[in-house]
């Protein structure tokens, strides 16, 4: 293997609990624990979440975007809030998280009857989003549901082994040929702008006049979606997660099959993936086996438990850096990193 830059990142304590990204990461607790957990547990860890810090904002009119809701919290009022999450897109509640109490009760006073393109604004603290996890796993039929959804034996009865069930997440076109893909691109590009078009006038006072008199798409192409010449083996980014493979619970550096909030807890070997590089895939079992090998386990947020989280690898044609993501607790990281730089260097 060429030489490889390692970069060892550690996770601060203070990293934010969110379960509205599809980028969270997955527990390996079983079904069973999870029915015996408080959905709020993840707020009584001692981790920070500003989910803690919540309020909720109703009378807002809309239509308005994200970006101007914003930069009226942000800049205007001078908030320095941490994420903001609206219902829908013509929802006229949104919810809003801070960092600090001092920083929502600051929003509480300046929003509460505050008026906003010609509608007084109503605020109120909020509770926490539920773990969906833990939330699915306590309501109705939800267990039944969910070991039907991701156990291993009902991939294997339907002939879905997970490799393949991970290329269909991964690279969703990959039985097609080539120029399939492309048309199937270049139509989804142009069914977006139809409804770039649509949302446009909905939101405008009046009627642009290359909108006035036109019905379905209004967008003139320069030109159609053009072939790459590389076609497999291109992306110079990847992200991997550490956790347990669905076969045999080996440890193992891939892709997941889902989102923690669907319920996925298995992580499958990307080596079948033929966008990844295989330069990309002989850091990753270098990785895998140093992992195996280690008396620390993956990391558990359920738990909090556990080290090992995730490895991100870039590459060039010539170059190539590895950035390894760990929850280090009380562990030495000044330690942990020379023991990698000698393992794996």
């Amino acid at each position: 293997m060429e030489e490889c830059v390692l970069e060892c990142v550690e996770a601060k304590p203070c990293f934010d609990v969110n379960f509205s990204s599809e980028r969270d990461l997955p527990s390996s607790s079983s079904a069973a624990d999870m029915e015996k957990k408080d959905e709020y547990n993840y707020t009584k860890t001692g981790e920070f979440t500003s989910e803690i810090y919540k309020i909720e904002i109703t009378g807002l009119k809309p239509p308005f975007g994200f970006g101007e809701l914003k930069k009226f919290l942000n800049q205007k009022m001078k908030l320095n809030s941490s994420k903001i999450k609206r219902k829908g897109s013509n929802s006229k509640v949104v919810f809003v998280t801070f960092r600090c109490e001092e920083d929502r009760m600051k929003a509480i006073q300046l929003l509460e009857g505050y008026k906003w393109k010609g509608k007084c604004l109503s605020v109120k603290k909020a509770n926490p989003a539920a773990d969906p996890l833990i939330q699915k796993r306590h309501s109705e039929n939800a267990n039944d549901e969910l070991r039907e959804a991701f156990d291993i034996s009902k991939l294997q009865e339907g002939n879905v082994p997970p490799k393949i069930w991970l290329k269909n997440i991964v690279m969703p076109l990959w039985e097609k040929p080539y120029n399939d893909q492309l048309h199937i691109k270049q139509l989804e590009i142009e069914r977006l702008l139809v409804k770039l078009r649509n949302e446009i006038s909905k939101v405008w006072s009046f009627t642009p006049v290359w909108l006035r008199g036109v019905s379905g798409l209004t967008f003139q192409f320069l030109d159609c979606i053009r072939p790459s010449p590389v076609v497999e083996r291109y992306r110079n980014k990847c992200e991997f997660t550490v956790g347990l493979d669905p076969v045999n619970d080996l440890r193992t550096v891939g892709f997941r099959l889902s989102s923690y909030k669907k319920g996925s807890v298995k992580v499958v070997d990307p080596s079948e993936c033929s966008i990844v590089p295989e330069k990309t895939l002989d850091v990753c079992r270098v990785f895998q086996d140093y992992v195996r090998r280690s008396i620390y386990e993956p990391y558990n947020p359920e738990e909090n438990t556990g080290f090992w989280r995730q490895l991100t690898v870039r590459t060039t044609k010539d170059d190539c850096m590895a950035v390894i993501v760990m929850h280090t607790q009380d562990l030495s990281i000044v330690r942990l990193i020379l023991r990698l730089s000698v393992t794996l260097v």
